[in-house]
């Protein structure tokens, strides 16, 4: 049952667009000094879906009162437009930093009279940084990011417009989101893997409705099936051995037979 609430100021998302340059600069700033580390880059590309806990979805429009209730919501990872997730990750020993985007989606099942229709579909997206260690055969990851939102929806009969947020596109810097996960990847050749995930990951989203807001926060499991690609570490010469590279191990000194001058001559018999 919804329950009912007075009405409060809207808040104003905190940050900005400058939070996603700080997330695609960050991995590169952390790893600037390891100059003399061999990376291995990676790139995955997933299909899958999420399981979405129940949240309580709070709707506040000027001049009325602000609902509550627990939503329902369903992924419909196959319907278009299609769930996803994209990683690049750079490793160095035995952990990696990671750019991800998960296009999350959220469709509202037990709408109330009042909402027509309320969906987060294009998507609740997921830009994060990641950040992994191996351990016992499998990789394990943190992440911490944001959300970027593509609200659909109509409350009170007002249908929301999709020309609003960053540049007119409709997407808004919405919110956080933080989470775990573990992979397990299975070889298909030097470069090429499959990769297997499952995660659990929190976000807080506020997203625009016609004449207010709504808080839409989400709790889900997600999984992932994929595929990836990698490119192997090389072992490059000249450098000290100290920093993990090997030093060609020059001939010793009169071994082998002597190279003769140019100008020397040769009896011959």
């Amino acid at each position: 049952m919804p329950s009912i609430g007075a009405r409060s100021k809207p808040r104003q998302t905190r940050g900005g667009w400058a939070t996603v340059g700080a997330l695609l600069l960050l991995p590169a700033a952390c790893t600037a000094g390891a100059e003399h580390a061999t990376p291995e880059w990676s790139a995955e590309a997933f299909l899958g879906g999420a399981f979405n806990f129940r949240t309580t979805l709070s709707i506040e429009r000027s001049m009325q009162t602000t609902v509550r209730w627990d939503a329902d919501y369903h992924t419909r990872g196959l319907d278009r437009p299609l769930y996803y997730a994209f990683r690049v990750a750079r490793r160095t020993g035995d952990g990696a930093w990671g750019i991800e985007l998960v296009h999350h989606k959220l469709y509202l099942e037990n709408r109330l009279p009042e909402v027509q229709d309320f969906a987060v579909s294009h998507g609740y997206n997921l830009l994060m940084l990641g950040r992994s260690r191996n351990w016992l055969g499998v990789i394990l990851w943190g992440h911490a990011g944001v959300v970027i939102a593509h609200p659909e929806n109509t409350v009170d009969g007002r249908p929301l417009p999709e020309s609003g947020g960053a540049l007119g596109t409709g997407y808004y810097l919405a919110g956080a989101a933080v989470g775990g996960s573990v992979e397990k990847r299975v070889a298909l050749g030097e470069r090429w893997f499959a990769a297997f995930e499952a995660a659990l990951i929190a976000c807080s989203a506020r997203v625009p409705v016609e004449g207010g807001h709504a808080d839409v926060p989400n709790s889900a499991l997600h999984v992932w099936v994929g595929i990836g690609r990698r490119r192997p570490r090389r072992m490059p010469t000249g450098h000290a051995q100290g920093f993990g590279y090997i030093r060609p191990r020059p001939s010793a000194r009169g071994s082998g037979p002597r190279r003769r001058h140019p100008r020397e001559r040769v009896n011959r018999l």
